[in-house]
């Protein structure tokens, strides 16, 4: 029975992790540019920018470690835009 309960939590917890990666994959897949083709951000998936940013933060920072040792180039989120001072864009 123990044996059981086990399999049952590790096939749980599998499922959630792959229905996660697939998720992150579609919402990445599916992104949008923001300013130039550099960064992007999520299409609308009925939250705030940024719940979607912390919620795919683990999936998207690992996606962006294995894509740095391999040399695959992969987009990097608007919310990683370094900071700009104001005074820089010109204008007025």
């Amino acid at each position: 029975m123990q044996a059981c309960k086990k399999k049952l939590i590790s096939a749980c917890l599998l499922l959630a992790l792959a229905t996660y990666v697939a998720l992150y994959a579609a919402a990445y897949t599916f992104a949008r540019p923001a300013g130039n083709m550099l960064y992007f951000v999520y299409p609308e998936l009925g939250v705030s920018e940024k719940t979607a940013y912390t919620f795919f933060l683990p999936a998207y920072s690992i996606h962006k470690a294995v894509c740095s040792v391999t040399g695959i180039r992969v987009g990097k989120h608007n919310l990683d835009r370094p900071e700009q001072d104001v005074s820089e864009l010109g204008g007025v």
